[in-house]
């Protein structure tokens, strides 16, 4: 099992496929290096992040509690694609 830390693309080049094309690197990356599975924890406020996650085959699995808030925790398999 492998976790993504953080991704971030300056406001200058959102919304032109980085994000996806990042994470298409990390997936292959994670399956090549024999990883089944990757998690991590997003903001509820970042709409477009959480769309672009769902599109990629990620799943909401439940909540982590940070600061009195509960953030997103989503879960992929990596065998699935």
């Amino acid at each position: 099992m492998g976790e993504v830390g953080r991704l971030l693309v300056s406001p200058e080049h959102q919304r032109k496929g980085v994000g996806e094309k990042l994470m298409a690197v990390v997936d292959d990356h994670a399956h090549a290096n024999g990883l089944r599975r990757l998690e991590l924890v997003t903001s509820p406020f970042n709409k477009a992040a959480l769309r672009m996650y769902t599109k990629r085959g990620w799943e909401r699995c439940g909540e982590f509690p940070y600061g009195g808030s509960k953030l997103p925790f989503l879960g992929k398999d990596l065998d699935k694609d």
